[in-house]
């Protein structure tokens, strides 16, 4: 599978006052942007759905569904982490 191809022009545009500060990081169904908003730093996380298909295995809303809950134990498991070895989550949209 690859990854649609997101540029850092792109991410500074979808992202109001955003600066990408270094390349991209992507696997699976996702990049991860290095980038500077207001000053502070953040990774931003971009999650494609490009390659959902409805089959006999179920449905695209239940994929969907699926990524979405992956997405929110990963913010749990982000959240609960009180360490300075482990980045910081910040503001998250789904």
């Amino acid at each position: 599978m690859s990854l649609p191809n997101l540029s850092a022009t792109d991410v500074e545009a979808i992202v109001p006052n955003c600066k990408v500060i270094g390349m991209p990081a992507g696997g699976g169904q996702k990049l991860v942007f290095p980038c500077e908003i207001a000053g502070k730093k953040y990774a931003l996380k971009f999650i494609f759905l490009n390659n959902l298909t409805d089959n006999l295995n179920g449905s695209v809303i239940s994929q969907i569904e699926s990524i979405r809950a992956r997405v929110e134990r990963e913010i749990d498991i982000m959240k609960s982490i009180n360490s300075h070895n482990v980045v910081k989550i910040g503001p998250v949209q789904l």
